[in-house]
């Protein structure tokens, strides 16, 4: 047992306690721009279905086999997208990377979809409301990442890692 300076055995521990500095402090506390880019990352995932499933409820697109794929698709998206989350939340970079190449491969996907006219009639009903959205999907989770991949966030990635 160690004594301490007066050597009463039987008093309150003591112990120094430095206080952190600035670097520390900031690997602790999320940046404003990766919370941000997480709320980014939910609204492009659930707005888009919410409003697909409207739009095609109104309209009259009410194929069984099409609402089921749909909803498969919306979970799917949902369970990754939470994955993801998870991972930015924790500071892992890896995460950020993986982010980064499923949004280009998702804009060269959609590039290609709206190059093909058979793929636009069966994915988008010719819908140019639908095509919108699906662009705009792409939009917001470009602005996430332009949040992710600049200071502060860049830095406090950084930090994480170097952990």
């Amino acid at each position: 047992m160690e004594q301490t300076n007066n050597n009463n055995f039987y008093g309150p521990p003591q112990a120094r306690v430095a206080d952190l500095d600035s670097e520390q402090a900031t690997t602790r506390t999320r940046p404003r721009q990766v919370v941000v880019a997480i709320w980014l990352m939910w609204i492009a995932t659930i707005v888009p279905y919410v409003i697909r499933r409207i739009y095609m409820s109104l309209a009259y697109f009410q194929n069984n086999e099409n609402n089921r794929l749909m909803l498969f698709g919306f979970a799917f998206a949902v369970v990754f997208q939470l994955l993801i989350t998870l991972g930015l939340v924790k500071g892992k970079n890896w995460v950020r990377i993986t982010h980064l190449i499923l949004s280009i491969l998702g804009v060269i996907g959609l590039a290609r979809a709206l190059s093909l006219e058979g793929i636009v009639e069966k994915f988008y009903h010719g819908s140019l409301f639908l095509i919108t959205m699906a662009v705009l999907q792409q939009l917001i989770l470009a602005a996430s990442l332009i949040f992710l991949f600049t200071k502060p966030g860049t830095d406090w990635f950084r930090r994480r890692n170097n952990q």
